[in-house]
Formats: structure tokens, sequence, C-alpha cells
């Protein structure tokens, strides 16, 4: 598998870089490790058995995939090893943990968009009384990508919130 990326650097140039990885999780953590340490990715794609596979932009956010990776194998590990409770009984001890988690995740994206929202009430102050030069330029630039790694954020935890309310339905029904 071949990991192309273009990606623009903290001093605005442009980086074009290619590299033979083994596993798609190393390549994850690598893309995200480039996020982390400031860089923007503008376009990434996988080449593996030609064929070009485009990665999404937003869940690179410099947080790191490995250890979310080697638990969610722990975890399915344990979960492998345990025997199976009845059906039912695992029904009523997950309904209470599932509508527990679909409370917090409410909680979660309501402080995400109160979040955003404050930031873009700053954004727009900034870009009105701020006189033009490099401070606010580096101002905004901040902002923006702060808004932009909320909303992603915000994104992810709308999905996993939407899940939660599937999987929710699946059981009480």
């Amino acid at each position: 598998m071949v990991l192309f990326l273009t990606a623009r650097d903290q001093t605005n140039q442009f980086r074009k870089f290619s590299c033979q990885l083994d596993k798609l999780e190393v390549a994850f953590e690598f893309l995200s490790d480039i996020v982390a340490k400031g860089s923007t990715l503008l376009q990434v794609y996988i080449v593996d058995e030609g064929k070009r596979t485009e990665l999404p932009l937003a869940i690179f956010d410099g947080e790191p995939f490995m250890a979310a990776m080697q638990e969610l194998e722990k975890e399915w590990q344990t979960l492998l090893s345990e025997p199976a409770m009845s059906t039912s009984l695992h029904e009523t001890l997950l309904i209470p943990l599932i509508q527990h988690r679909a409370r917090q995740f409410e909680t979660k994206i309501a402080n995400y968009q109160k979040l955003i929202s404050r930031l873009e009430q700053l954004l727009e102050r900034t870009q009105k009384n701020f006189s033009a030069g490099p401070i606010k330029s580096r101002v905004i630039s901040q902002y923006e990508s702060m808004i932009s790694r909320n909303q992603v954020w915000l994104i992810k935890a709308q999905i996993s919130y939407q899940l939660i309310l599937s999987r929710l339905s699946q059981l009480s029904a």
C-alpha cells in the first residue's frame, strides 16, 4: 500500500509526500500526527493493488489513532473470550447504559454547538474590529482552525449519537 498526501505546513508551503506502508492503522496514525504538528492536509489517498482510495480529511484531527485501535482490539478480544449472556438479560442491562450514553452525547453536542457559536462570534468581532495586519491574520486563522476542528468533532458526536439512538430503538423493539 502506498500513501500519497499533499499538505500545507505552518509556513504555508505546500508539501507532497508518498511512502510505502504495511498497515492502514499506521497510515492513519502518521496522518493524524502531521495534523497535530500544525500542517493542514489538502489531499490524501492510498493506492493498494492498483486501486486508488481517497481518504476523508476531516477524520485526521491530530488525535492519535493507534491507542484507540488497540483499545478497541482489546475490547473485542475480551468480548470474544467471555461466554454469551442470554439475550433478554443482555438487553435488560444494555438499555439503561445506552440511554445514559445517549444523554452524554446530547450534552456533548450542545457543548460543541455553543463553543462553535462563541468562536464564530469572536471571529466576526476580530474581522470587524482589528486593523489589518499579520496579527489579525494569525488570530483569524486560529479561530477558523478552532471552528473547523470543533465542527469535525461535532459531526463525529452527531454520528455517534444517531448510531446510539438506532441501537436503542433496535433493543426497544
